[in-house]
């Protein structure tokens, strides 16, 4: 590699010392905590003795803001599509959406381009963990 192309010592000895400042950070929190099962569970690896910040969205993520943001800004944005009509899977009812369609129907959320949709069905036989289920569709 050209000099002029290669990294610097200090360059390198400061990526090192980051490495092994996270790799130190990493085995405690193997040591220190356990199993994350639940959001609960995750923020407690957030601790005032280590250089981890709670991401913002830890406290927000329930909300349709933060979610659309996670969604659009993932790492494949390309699966949230319009809901252009209710399809024939969708495992909800107008009573169970009540609450999120600002006083309109299904039907009517839909024509008015207010329903978007991530259809994960591209998962369906993924093999996981024995109890454990990728998506539900």
């Amino acid at each position: 590699m050209p000099e002029d192309e290669a990294f610097s010592e200090k360059y390198m000895l400061d990526f090192l010392s980051l490495k092994g400042t996270l790799m130190a950070q990493t085995m405690y929190l193997k040591l220190t905590t356990e199993n994350w099962n639940s959001l609960d569970d995750l923020k407690n690896v957030y601790m005032e003795n280590t250089n981890m910040y709670m991401p913002k969205a830890a406290n927000y993520w329930m909300e349709d803001e933060w979610f659309g943001a996670q969604r659009v800004q993932g790492v494949n944005p390309v699966l949230i599509t319009l809901c252009r009509k209710i399809p024939s899977k969708l495992g909800v009812t107008n009573e169970m959406m009540n609450s999120f369609l600002e006083g309109m129907t299904l039907d009517e959320a839909v024509n008015n381009n207010k329903i978007f949709m991530v259809d994960l069905e591209i998962l369906d036989g993924v093999p996981t963990k024995e109890g454990e289920t990728v998506c539900d569709y």
